[in-house]
């Protein structure tokens, strides 16, 4: 499943979490908006990961998140591996420093 519907974005700290919103092509969204994808796995306490699939137009970083079976982490761990040996693993987007 996606495990979002945007990229990286800047961080607004002056807000609340309630007032905050997030550009997309569509228009302006609710920062809370982002929690509609990790609802499944964590109402259901199932494991999940996010592996790498590729770079989007703008050079970031793009995932699919992967949700396994009830106390079964190891699976989307491993599966998470075999994608991101596919697709060539994580890239940092430019510039990127820790």
């Amino acid at each position: 499943m996606p495990e979002n519907f945007l990229t990286a974005f800047a961080h607004d700290h002056k807000k609340s979490f309630f007032e905050l919103t997030v550009s997309t092509p569509e228009g302006p969204r609710l920062y809370g908006d982002m929690l509609a994808w990790i609802t499944p796995a964590t109402l259901t306490g199932c494991p999940a990961v996010v592996a790498p699939v590729g770079l989007s137009s703008n050079g970031l970083p793009v995932g699919v998140q992967i949700v396994g079976p009830f106390l079964e982490d190891a699976v989307p761990v491993q599966l998470a591996g075999l994608v991101g040996d596919l697709t060539g693993g994580f890239v940092p987007p430019p510039d990127f420093s820790d």
